[in-house]
């Protein structure tokens, strides 16, 4: 059985993820407060150090945190999943916004 300290949402939003100076344009599967899934064929180690940024259109800034690589995808279902560390107040009454809607 799976525990997650934050309830996922569906959610197809543009990502940009940055990973040693690197950006990749993904786009999320899922989001929840404590993090997010990236469908993606893009391999980083466990561990790695990212930046996500997405607009949730709840605000008009754009959600820019640091996250860690926490997950990775199978063959089946390539992707990686980040856990956020640290979203600022704002981004999360945006995100709450966004649940509300979903």
């Amino acid at each position: 059985m799976e525990h997650r300290s934050e309830r996922r949402f569906e959610c197809r939003l543009p990502v940009e993820l940055t990973h040693e100076g690197r950006s990749y344009t993904l786009e999320s599967r899922n989001l929840s407060l404590g993090g997010i899934f990236l469908p993606t064929e893009l391999e980083l180690p466990f561990g790695a150090h990212v930046q996500v940024r997405f607009r949730t259109g709840m605000q008009s800034e754009p959600v820019v945190v640091d996250g860690e690589v926490r997950w990775s995808g199978s063959p089946e279902e390539p992707g990686i999943g980040v856990r956020f560390a640290g979203l600022r107040a704002r981004d999360v009454w945006a995100l709450n916004k966004l649940f509300e809607k979903l």
